[in-house]
């Protein structure tokens, strides 16, 4: 371990025990404690190692935008290992400023960043010792150039496709995603998770641009679909608009029997109050403390062997 890394170890260890000095079961973000509240909290995002580009433009805006106020608890934590490529970004900030700390989420997560409130600084740090990640500290927004200039061993997918072929095996169509628009916080926390699988998805919000046709593009999304989620939850067994895409799919596999159908069912969603559609076949029934990330790696294989078989018929 060279002198540098020692150095910047050493300097986040010292931020860890500032932002974390509390009990062990208070240490998650997600976790919060009638007894006693922090006013610093560690923020934990991951992102697509090979879709770092838009992280790059996110973090530029967040340290523009808000200065001293993140500067000094903003670290990335780059893992060059060819076989577990991991992208996190780390930031110890005042929770009583709402703003900021609602203003670095909604960045983030536009840009395609996964919150982690299940991930702790300490349990960070421990990676960090075991050597898992490279580690840059932000202390000033133009050391961003340098980082992502230098810090990684491996391009872009952005980059390769350039000279090589990036796109999965399969026919025209993707991975349409049925959900009720009262549970969009899901689905875009799913999102990220299914790209950076390199599966095609039709989401409404992505694939719908400003006047289109609703009907007409979500029915033209089901048209071109070879696989389907639906996320079942109270709301969705409550929306009309979701019984139209749920029948219109029944309809597909009457007809041409040519679409994988994937259903999350909600935590909270009884199996007497589920469709026949869901329950005659095997569906993925999420843990209440189950992560986005959890349900995302049982989802991804399941969708990724129904298209390359489709691609080989």
């Amino acid at each position: 371990m060279n002198k540098r890394f020692d150095f910047k170890l050493g300097k986040l260890v010292g931020l860890i025990k500032n932002v974390s000095s509390i009990p062990p079961n208070y240490q998650s973000i997600g976790e919060k404690s009638q007894q006693f509240e922090p006013r610093y909290k560690s923020l934990v995002f991951r992102h697509d190692y090979g879709s770092r580009d838009s992280l790059k433009h996110a973090l530029l805006k967040i340290l523009q935008k808000h200065g001293g106020d993140v500067v000094r608890g903003a670290t990335l934590l780059i893992n060059n290992n060819i076989y577990d490529l991991d992208l996190y970004v780390f930031f110890g900030l005042d929770v009583t400023n709402e703003s900021i700390v609602s203003d670095v989420k909604g960045t983030l997560a536009q840009a395609g960043s996964v919150y982690r409130p299940d991930l702790t600084s300490q349990y960070l740090c421990d990676q960090m010792k075991l050597g898992r990640f490279n580690l840059f500290t932000l202390d000033i927004p133009i050391m961003l150039e340098f980082i992502f200039s230098h810090g990684f061993h491996f391009r872009t997918k952005s980059d390769v496709a350039k000279s090589i072929s990036m796109s999965p095996l399969r026919d025209d169509g993707g991975v349409f995603i049925s959900h009720s628009s009262l549970d969009k916080k899901f689905i875009r926390e799913l999102l990220p998770h299914l790209t950076a699988a390199a599966l095609p998805v039709w989401f409404d919000e992505v694939n719908i641009d400003v006047g289109d046709h609703i009907a007409n593009e979500v029915e033209s999304g089901i048209y071109d679909a070879r696989a389907v989620i639906f996320f079942v939850t109270k709301n969705f067994l409550a929306s009309k608009w979701c019984k139209s895409e749920l029948d219109s799919f029944k309809a597909r596999l009457r007809s041409k029997g040519d679409v994988k159908i994937i259903s999350i069912i909600d935590s909270d969603v009884s199996a007497d109050s589920l469709p026949p559609t869901f329950t005659e076949r095997l569906y993925l029934k999420r843990d209440v403390n189950e992560t986005v990330e959890q349900t995302a790696r049982r989802v991804v294989p399941a969708l990724w062997r129904h298209l390359e078989q489709k691609a080989e018929a």
